[in-house]
C-alpha cells in the first residue's frame, strides 16, 4: 500500500514541506523522526530506515508518499496552459514523444506533456539521479499509448488533485495507491 497525503499550502516553504514530512514519518515509524534521521543513498535519494518515501511540490501542492514495501517516487506538476510544451518537448523528451505530441489537438498535448513529464521524474525520484537521464526514455508502448511500466517501475496516474498530473512510481508492482490526506 502506498499512502499518498496531499496538502495544499498557503504557504511554498520547503521547511514547512519538512516539518510536515518528519511529522508523517514520525507518526508512520512510530517514533520521533528529526532531518539528523534522514540519510541520502548513492543517488542522492533521501531516504530513512523502515520506509520508502517521496515528496514533491508544484505551485501551491505538496504531495508526500509513504509505503513500508518497495521503493516509490512520485511526481506533481501544474498543468500551466500558456507553456510552450511542444518547444520542451521537442528539446527533451524521446523522438516518437514528440512526433505523438504532435498529432495531438492542443489541450491535449499540454496535458499529456505534462502526464509525460511526471511519469518520467517519478521515475527519477524513485531511483535517484538526475531528470535530465530520464527525459530522452521513451515512455510510449508500441500502440502510442502511455507506459504503465518503466524500468521495473508500475507507474499510476492519478486524479487526485484537478488541474494538476499526479504520477507515483514504485517497484512494488502489487502496490495500490491510498490518499490519506487531502486539503482543497
Amino acid at each position: 500500500m502506498i499512502y499518498l497525503h496531499c496538502y495544499h499550502l498557503n504557504n511554498s516553504s520547503k521547511d514547512y514541506s519538512k516539518s510536515i514530512l518528519l511529522k508523517n514519518l514520525s507518526h508512520y515509524l512510530g517514533k520521533i523522526v528529526t532531518a539528523e534521521d534522514l540519510t541520502k543513498n548513492k543517488n542522492g535519494k533521501p531516504e530513512i530506515k523502515g520506509i520508502s518515501f517521496s515528496i514533491s511540490h508544484s505551485k501551491n501542492k505538496l504531495i508526500q508518499a509513504f509505503s513500508f514495501k518497495g521503493n516509490l517516487g512520485v511526481d506533481i506538476e501544474y498543468i500551466n496552459t500558456n507553456r510552450k510544451v511542444m518547444a520542451l518537448s521537442k528539446r527533451y523528451f524521446h523522438e516518437l514523444e514528440f512526433q505523438w505530441l504532435r498529432t495531438l489537438n492542443s489541450k491535449q498535448s499540454v496535458t499529456m506533456f505534462y502526464n509525460l513529464w511526471s511519469r518520467k521524474e517519478a521515475v527519477c525520484k524513485a531511483q535517484g539521479g538526475r531528470l535530465w537521464y530520464y527525459l530522452r526514455d521513451n515512455y510510449l508502448d508500441e500502440n502510442q499509448q502511455m507506459t504503465t511500466s518503466i524500468k521495473g517501475l508500475k507507474l499510476t496516474q492519478l486524479d487526485t488533485v484537478a488541474d494538476f498530473s499526479l504520477v507515483v512510481a514504485t517497484d512494488d508492482i502489487d502496490a495500490r495507491v491510498k490518499t490519506v490526506y487531502k486539503v482543497s
